[in-house]
């Protein structure tokens, strides 16, 4: 006997408040009562797709194979923006194509793109505001039923590819900026290990340090390196390098804003 007990994760920008993110999980469960729901996250900020895609990109290896990610970051609900579905060779990926998936193609991992169009799979009079529950969520529970990925529309040659993290060389700097910050007030950027990794090894000998409003910032390997209540920067557990206070809160001390400009340096 078939088992449809797939994982569907769900990733949005949607709260906790109205109700939203518990429709679409109606809807799925409705077409699919054996499907696994995993709530990724709902607490995007409004509308940042740079932020949703990040997230997701960190947090899909770690789920097994077969594995479908629903992601609605959707400012753009209601135009022409399209619906698609993403097959890799280990998940699928279910949601608009404004930038949420266009990772896969850094990575490499596309093997196909199919732009969803056939209304069959919908809601019944979907609305133009909440593609997430009238027509991602459908789908991405068809999907789990083992419908084909062809079922829902024609292929699409590429996804909308965000531009690049904001990372430059300058007068000797690495410099980047502020993402957005976690729960402990501990801050994201978009300097990734791997270019943190390579400008350190281009200053042999010399103690490289991370500058953020104002602040030098000695860069340890984790927090319990300096004492409570000081700075550090580190790699992140998602491959970023990151800045925190050990016990207390980055975001707090140094009120760095998203977009805060971030440098690598040698003092």
């Amino acid at each position: 006997m078939a088992s449809y007990g797939r994982v569907v994760t769900l990733l949005t920008d949607f709260g906790s408040r109205m109700g939203y993110a518990g429709q679409m999980k109606g809807v799925i469960f409705t077409i699919n009562p054996e499907a696994r729901l995993v709530d990724l996250t709902h607490d995007v900020p409004p509308q940042s797709v740079a932020i949703g895609a990040m997230i997701l990109e960190q947090s899909a290896p770690y789920f097994p194979t077969g594995t479908i990610h629903l992601a609605v970051v959707d400012p753009g609900v209601g135009t022409d923006r399209p619906a698609v579905i993403v097959e890799t060779e280990k998940a699928i990926f279910v949601g608009p194509d404004n930038g949420l998936f266009g990772f896969l193609h850094k990575t490499g991992e596309v093997r196909s793109i199919w732009q969803i169009v056939n209304e069959r799979y919908f809601l019944d009079r979907p609305s133009h505001t909440f593609h997430g529950r009238d027509v991602f969520a459908p789908v991405a529970a068809y999907l789990s039923l083992g419908y084909p990925a062809d079922e829902f529309g024609p292929p699409l040659d590429a996804l909308f590819v965000l531009p690049g993290d904001p990372v430059r060389r300058f007068d000797d700097q690495l410099i980047g900026e502020v993402m957005t910050a976690d729960v402990f007030g501990n801050l994201i950027t978009s300097i990734s290990a791997e270019e943190a990794a390579r400008y350190v090894k281009e200053h042999p000998e010399q103690e490289v340090y991370a500058w953020c409003a104002g602040q030098p910032i000695p860069i340890r390997r984790t927090f319990a390196e300096v004492q409570p209540g000081e700075l550090l920067a580190y790699i992140g557990s998602g491959g970023r390098l990151e800045i925190a206070v050990n016990t207390g809160s980055a975001l707090a001390s140094l009120r760095a804003a998203n977009g805060a400009e971030v440098k690598l340096l040698v003092l």
